[in-house]
């Protein structure tokens, strides 16, 4: 079943030559109609493909899931008004609480770009719940970072890493390296043509499937 259509990636592609006010307003109809309408009915169907490995999704409406198309441009000097994408926090907390591991999308002209993890924190104190939980549970942190599924879909944690360690902490790195990161996320690119495909909607849910467990076991950590 497919949810987006050409009309979504046209109104895209129109808005990057046309990105102010003005245009968007006069468009506004186009994207109700082309984009949000569209695309919050493919989260519908990604909600109902992952019921069984993350059910308290059902309890969020679509909206709460998706992201403003407005861009903040209050400390930007891209002054562009909007987004040339409309994007997805798939969580038990939609948009809400920014900091829970969870799946993100974002379909455009260039890509479709999926993510998930622990992208940021903002307190010191989550980072060192995250890095002392890893290494009191590295077996479970190695069996999940290397799940044939978590490989398949995803390959790698990825992230930035500190380069300046405590002694204590350098010896929890020479155990388990991934303690070094500064930030634990998994990232995947498709062509944006994937979208206009049938199975489109399972392709994205059998990603987000093999991840869960990696966000449940970073949802631990920083929560604990």
């Amino acid at each position: 079943m497919t949810h987006l259509t050409p009309a979504y990636f046209s109104f895209f592609r129109e808005l990057a030559n046309n990105n102010s006010s003005e245009w968007f307003n006069a468009n506004k109809p186009r994207y109700e109609t082309d984009v949000k309408l569209p695309f919050l009915s493919f989260l519908v169907t990604l909600v109902e493909l992952l019921k069984d490995s993350e059910p308290d999704l059902q309890n969020v409406e679509p909206k709460k899931m998706l992201f403003r198309i407005n861009r903040d441009i209050r400390f930007s000097k891209d002054k562009r008004p909007y987004k040339e994408h409309l994007a997805a926090s798939v969580s038990k907390f939609g948009t809400k609480d920014k900091m829970y591991p969870s799946h993100y999308i974002h379909v455009g002209v260039e890509e479709i770009f999926i993510a998930g993890g622990a992208y940021f924190f903002e307190q010191k104190e989550m980072l060192q719940n995250v890095r002392h939980y890893i290494f009191e549970h590295n077996a479970e942190f190695e069996k999940r970072t290397h799940s044939p599924d978590f490989k398949k879909y995803w390959g790698v944690i990825q992230g930035e890493k500190n380069k300046r360690f405590t002694p204590e902490l350098q010896e929890m790195i020479d155990v388990q390296p991934f303690i070094a990161n500064t930030q634990f996320y998994w990232s995947h690119t498709f062509k944006s043509d994937e979208a206009l495909k049938d199975n489109f909607a399972e392709r994205i849910a059998q990603h987000f499937r093999a991840a869960q467990p990696m966000n449940l076991f970073l949802a631990k950590a920083i929560y604990r």
